[in-house]
């Protein structure tokens, strides 16, 4: 017997035992009991972590810059799975979701995707596929994430059961299918640093949440929201939303109660919670915005990810990435100018390091008269750097040119209707970050 297969007999089986009778058909995450209370690890209280860290509710406080690795299940002949452009929204929404939060986690994509092409892994298996992809493709220095285009657990005498994701706990690894809503990402991420379900054990007559945030546990000073549920207390208890809600997400369970004969009140719009309309999820709460980063300084790599590293400087990223191929290419309007950054992008080992060299952009004309353009380049909060300039309409260059810091501007003589590509790409080397502003606009030439 292989050491892969004893491990998985050994370590796997009671953790998906155990998942079979917790998990959902919409997320597979496995519901261990609540270990990380501050109270008991910290001396202190979740409310007050915040506080602990300096933490401002009002403005962005990024302390953490964290890159996803992903891996493409795809069938044998290359076809499926998702394109880089799917990818890329992937990345956009899990940021979105946590920078509206002020989560003070960002995140940003590996370059080195990888694609599984074979007919018996594009559609994963829950217990018997799934755990040994997340232990044979893990990359080091990142969440690695799984895309595939089904999971699903077999069931004996059942129609299989489908989820939308899930995070394992025992290897990091989180999996999504595709087509999934756009929290889902951001809800199994939620996962990986800590969260747990706000209906959790919900129907237990032992371990269900009281809706009442003052009560204690007997013989105790505990409050039993602290211990129970999700083990937050700004988080209202609730039932599964699935069944109590619409797609409106307007909460129907009027005359649902706890144990204690108290009417559940729940929130409908928290990203760990399971409205039957996904796209209704849109909040963190302040404690689940703690605990998230107090499991961030926990992690392995959380010095390498933390801002306050000596080499955080070199690993900043702008809101328009990933923008490395003409399929992820950002847009950019007339008159609009945007800032970007080439940065490096942390892999956990010192003689492999990616660099973000390249940019696309791309803007669009509709008038059919032809007309002049200027592109104009200036300094952004970073060195400016030298770069070759790349322009093309559909598939063909139009013009090149090298630009430093004393020649930036890029004119486009009687060009029309059509689609243009701008490819940046950085010559030089730096090893702090580097950066530019950007700006497209109609002007008269000469």
């Amino acid at each position: 017997m292989s050491f892969s297969k004893l491990f998985f007999i050994l370590f796997f089986i009671p953790i998906l035992s155990n998942a079979q009778i917790f998990s959902n058909e919409e997320c597979a995450h496995t519901e261990f009991p609540i270990f990380n209370t501050f109270s008991e690890k910290k001396g202190i209280k979740i409310n007050e972590y915040l506080d602990l860290c300096n933490y401002n509710h009002k403005i962005q406080n990024i302390k953490y810059r964290i890159p996803i690795k992903f891996y493409i299940y795809r069938k044998s002949n290359g076809k499926g799975g998702l394109s880089e452009k799917e990818i890329k929204e992937h990345i956009r929404y899990l940021n979105y979701y946590y920078s509206t939060n002020n989560t003070g986690l960002s995140f940003y994509l590996r370059p080195d995707i990888e694609y599984i092409d074979n007919d018996k892994l594009h559609k994963l298996n829950y217990i018997s596929q799934a755990p040994f992809q997340t232990i044979k493709r893990k990359t080091k220095g990142c969440i690695n994430v799984y895309i595939t285009e089904k999971f699903k657990r077999n069931r004996l005498f059942h129609v299989p059961k489908n989820f939308s994701g899930t995070y394992n706990s025992a290897t990091g690894g989180v999996i999504i299918a595709n087509g999934v809503s756009s929290s889902t990402l951001a809800h199994e991420i939620g996962h990986y640093f800590g969260l747990k379900h706000p209906h959790r054990n919900w129907q237990s007559k032992v371990k269900g949440e009281p809706v009442s945030r003052t009560r204690l546990i007997p013989g105790t000073n505990t409050r039993m929201c602290e211990k129970k549920g999700d083990g937050l207390c700004d988080t209202p208890a609730e039932p599964k939303l699935t069944k109590y809600t619409n797609e409106k997400c307007v909460y129907t369970g009027w005359n649902v109660k706890d144990k204690y004969g108290t009417v559940y009140t729940p929130a409908t719009n928290n990203i760990m919670s399971y409205t039957r309309n996904r796209e209704c999820r849109d909040n963190f709460t302040p404690e689940q915005v703690a605990l998230m980063l107090f499991t961030a300084s926990t992690k392995k790599n959380a010095k390498n990810w933390s801002i306050n590293n000596k080499d955080a400087k070199n690993y900043d990223f702008d809101y328009f990435e990933p923008d490395n191929s003409k399929e992820t290419a950002s847009e950019i309007f007339l008159r609009t100018r945007q800032t970007h950054t080439f940065h490096k992008i942390y892999t956990g080992k010192k003689k492999l390091k990616y660099e973000d060299n390249t940019d696309f952009l791309y803007f669009k004309l509709k008038t059919t008269k032809p007309q002049d353009y200027i592109i104009y380049l200036s300094e952004s909060n970073y060195i400016f750097p030298e770069m070759d300039v790349t322009i093309y309409k559909n598939d063909k260059i139009i013009l090149k040119k090298s630009i430093n810091s004393k020649n930036k501007k890029i004119a486009l003589k009687k060009i029309g209707k059509g689609k243009y590509f701008i490819k940046i790409h950085k010559k030089n080397d730096y090893k702090l970050i580097t950066g530019y502003k950007i700006k497209v606009e109609k002007i008269k030439l000469n």
